[in-house]
């Protein structure tokens, strides 16, 4: 199959020669009938490119009538269009997957990062934003099967998670904390009696099914409630942060 560069290629080959083998019978006539159709026509499909919202293929076909007929009027202006509207369009998504990295939501930035990165391959300032946004999304992973060892008592590989978390993202709060509770010699402040009082329990176990089912919020809630009455249970405060990340968008099981 021939590859785009070649199409590209023999079309610029072929309306250089349409334009330039012969020279124009008046000056009022046009230079060629045929290349001036086949201009029209590349034009015609920049701007259902840019109708579409696919500015990067726009600016091709702007740039393909400009390198075979510079002086092309028409083509000029559509093609600076295109340009200035695929910045934008890169701008706008760039801001856009700032602002969901500062909410948390790094599996939506990270689209959005990708789709800036489709348009120009060339920018390494999105490139950086796509390895940080990564990097956030393998530590939330990391800190969640870190969590699952904890709630399960296998506190060996808690701490390899945790540490690879860490690798990942130095400053990660969940993480942090985690390990700051379970450090040797760490005291809680406050010893829960939850086993001892049925309606909180109830509430807990409650909230526990609701986690199992997949409704992350409704268990958080639950949890939240029983987090007024006893504010320095570890594994209730583990279990949130456990919900809390799976909510986020993308942020899949870590087995």
């Amino acid at each position: 199959m021939t590859s785009v560069p070649q199409n590209r290629l023999a079309l610029l080959v072929f309306l250089s020669t349409l334009l330039f083998s012969s020279p124009p019978v008046s000056a009022q006539a046009p230079a060629n009938p045929i290349a001036d159709s086949l201009i029209a026509g590349q034009i015609r499909l920049g701007l259902v490119a840019m109708q579409r919202g696919d500015y990067r293929q726009a600016c091709e076909m702007f740039r393909l009538v400009l390198d075979v007929d510079w002086n092309n009027p028409q083509a000029y202006r559509w093609w600076a269009k295109a340009e200035a509207d695929l910045a934008g369009h890169i701008q706008g998504l760039v801001q856009a997957g700032d602002r969901s990295m500062g909410r948390g939501e790094y599996a939506e930035a990270l689209a959005n990062y990708h789709e800036a990165l489709r348009a120009d391959s060339t920018r390494a300032d999105i490139r950086q934003r796509v390895r940080w946004a990564g990097r956030k999304i393998y530590a939330d992973r990391l800190v969640l099967a870190g969590l699952t060892a904890y709630l399960a008592g296998d506190y060996n590989r808690m701490n390899s998670a945790l540490d690879s978390a860490l690798a990942y993202n130095p400053e990660h709060a969940a993480a942090l904390a985690l390990r700051e509770k379970c450090r040797p010699g760490a005291t809680t402040a406050e010893r829960s009696q939850l086993r001892d009082d049925p309606a909180m329990w109830e509430l807990h176990l409650s909230a526990l099914k609701m986690y199992r089912d997949g409704d992350y919020a409704a268990a958080i809630e639950q949890w939240e409630t029983i987090l007024q009455k006893y504010p320095g249970d570890a594994d209730v405060l583990a279990n949130i942060e456990q919900a809390r990340l799976r909510l986020q968008p993308g942020s899949g099981d870590v087995k």
